[in-house]
Formats: C-alpha cells, structure tokens, sequence
C-alpha cells in the first residue's frame, strides 16, 4: 500500500500496488484546492512509476462510468461484478491526472 496525501491534506489517494498496476483503495477528494490536487496527482504518478506502474485500476459505479468516464476516453472499462454493482476501469499511468481532473469537471 502507498499513501499520498497533498500538502495540506485536503485531498488523499491511498492505492494497492499489484504487479504493473495500482489499484485505487481510498480516494478522499474536495472541490477546493484544485492546483493542489493536480500536484498529488502528478506526483503519485511519478512515485508509481518508479515502481513500474504501468495502469490505475479503480472501481466505479455504473452511473459514473456510462455518464462520467466512458464518455471523456481516458478509461477503459475492464470488469463489471453484477453482485455488487460497480465497473472495474483502467487508466494508463500517463494520463491519469488529466483523466481524474477531467473527470471532476476541471478543462485542461
């Protein structure tokens, strides 16, 4: 487990690493200090890729990923548990603090 937390700890992403992916465990988010987000984001990316992360795996529910994530294009879908309703998406590395902010309503 990795955890990153932004410098005033408005926001915090604790992921699972798994062979070339991490898995998004906790994602604690608000809607203030976007600059400081997009530094986390950018960040995490850098620290992840020194481990060889490749992908962001992160579980969604079925409204946000047919209304939100799908339509941008930066995600893929990977898996659906029917039991529990939610979707599996992939990110590349990449891309992932572009596809979070753009998901969150921010332009680039």
């Amino acid at each position: 487990m990795m955890t990153f937390n932004s410098l005033t700890n408005k926001h915090k992403i604790i992921v699972e690493i798994m062979d070339y992916s991490a898995l998004i465990n906790t994602m604690e988010i608000t809607f203030e200090e976007p600059v400081e987000l997009s530094i986390l984001l950018t960040d995490m990316c850098k620290k992840l890729k020194e481990n060889n992360i490749k992908l962001v795996i992160q579980q969604v529910d079925e409204n946000d990923w047919y209304n939100i994530l799908k339509p941008l294009g930066y995600f893929e879908f990977v898996n659906q548990n029917e039991e529990f309703k939610y979707i599996n998406v992939s990110v590349l590395i990449d891309v992932f603090p572009i596809a979070v902010m753009t998901s969150l309503g921010y332009k680039q």
